[in-house]
């Protein structure tokens, strides 16, 4: 006697076991979820995307900046950040923030007037920073902090090149 019941059309094996080791991959390595693989919209995109080293999220505030020890100034805004791990731990900010924001910046960080010198951030993040911008440079907790200010503009645009030679450190590490 035939039914009127549908049928399902039955899934074939491999449509399973790709899609139960691609739920373990997403689930449990974070290297493997797409929507990481270029960070959040403050990160400047990585030349070497898939392959880019990070640390934890590369979350700026909770896993790169507690790397060098230095949090960020008063009145940041407009930041945009990148970070590159080989061969030494580089993190490269952009921002503007308040003049007497800025100052307190470079009095807790100790950092001095220096000569100019080109800031070396990757090709891929096109800084544009002018010669006329003042430069100032300090060594910090095993870190060199180069910071330019372009003070021509309002709020002032702000360039951080942060250099840790030695190990990385890590949040409890602080």
């Amino acid at each position: 006697m035939p039914t009127d019941r549908a049928t399902l059309p039955r899934v074939p094996t491999w449509a399973v076991v790709t899609a139960l080791v691609l739920a373990a991959l997403l689930g449990c390595c974070p290297s493997a979820r797409p929507w990481t693989w270029f960070g959040e919209d403050r990160q400047y995109p990585h030349a070497d995307g898939f392959f880019h080293i990070s640390r934890g999220d590369d979350d700026l505030e909770e896993d790169l900046l507690p790397i060098y020890g230095v949090d960020l100034p008063c009145g940041v805004a407009d930041l945009r950040y990148g970070n590159l791990q080989e061969p030494i731990n580089e993190l490269y900010l952009r921002f503007t923030a308040p003049v007497t924001c800025l100052d307190t910046f470079r009095a807790a960080y100790g950092l001095l007037p220096a000569e100019w010198e080109d800031p070396s951030a990757p090709a891929e993040y096109e800084w544009r920073v002018s010669s006329s911008a003042k430069v100032y440079r300090a060594e910090y907790d095993e870190n060199h902090l180069s910071l330019y200010v372009e003070d021509s503009h309002v709020p002032p645009i702000a360039y951080l090149v942060l250099e840790r030679w030695a190990a990385p450190k890590d949040s409890a590490g602080r």
